[in-house]
């Protein structure tokens, strides 16, 4: 089935950046947007307008949402997470986030000490959060390199072996209640893929030298995927894991 494409977005700036039109353009063509130099801005699509202070995010019927470290602020603050000690991330491994979103991961792998490439298919969706890391962790954002590509494709030509760990953080179906207005306003623009596949969870076994990781959504299941070596899940009841542990030794 050929999922429909996201509408276009627009980039626009506020008067007080000092980004000229040219510069604009540029930036837009950069990112696959349109560039938009007046007001009203559209409201039949989405949009990023860039401030001085930060970069927002417009959705139709949606509030403007600047980007937001969420729940990774508080876990931050931690000594620890759990979720690069389930994954056995020590500093200096390479991790594959095959779905950047807004980087609240991305940021918790870093501060693990990994080397981490994210990926993320929607140009300004990785755009904006890249601004928003920079802002608020320029000490972790730059151990994170970021792609323009979708998953899938990534894994199907890299080499065998060739990083540490893969991790899947696949989109959720929208919460009952409790999610933040940007990762509202997110939903709205966001391209979501499919559930992961077996051809793509054995093309991240393939790939990866120690784990491959998925978050699962709360209570479901972990998939079953012919082919694919044992699995162990780990966390807590709101938020588990399905790990695949390739050296034999799952970590504590």
């Amino acid at each position: 089935m050929v999922r429909a494409m996201p509408p276009r977005f627009y980039l626009a700036t506020s008067k007080t950046t000092g980004i000229t039109r040219a510069e604009l353009a540029h930036i837009a063509a950069w990112i696959g947007a349109d560039p938009h130099y007046t007001r009203p801005l559209p409201t039949d699509r989405p949009g990023l307008v860039i401030n001085v202070e930060n970069m927002r995010l417009f959705a139709p019927g949606r509030k403007p949402a600047p980007w937001h470290p969420g729940m990774a602020h508080w876990r931050l603050r931690r000594p620890s997470d759990r979720l690069p000690e389930i994954m056995g991330v020590e500093p200096g491994h390479s991790v594959v986030d095959t779905t950047l979103g807004m980087g609240h991961d991305a940021l918790l792998l870093a501060r693990a000490g990994a080397d981490v490439l994210a990926l993320e298919q929607q140009a300004p969706i990785l755009f904006y959060t890249l601004d928003g890391m920079w802002h608020y962790r320029p000490d972790l954002a730059r151990n994170i390199r970021a792609m323009n590509v979708e998953h899938g494709v990534w894994l199907a030509r890299a080499p065998a072996k060739s990083v540490d760990h893969v991790f899947f953080d696949p989109m959720f179906p929208r919460d009952k209640g409790g999610e933040s207005d940007t990762w509202t306003t997110l939903r709205t623009v966001a391209r979501p893929g499919p559930r992961l596949s077996g051809p793509v969870l054995l093309d991240a076994v393939r790939v990866a030298r120690r784990s491959v990781c998925l978050k699962l959504a709360p209570l479901e299941p972990a998939p079953v995927i012919e082919g694919a070596p044992p699995l162990r899940i780990d966390g807590s009841k709101r938020l588990h894991f399905a790990v695949w542990d390739l050296t034999g030794a799952a970590p504590q």
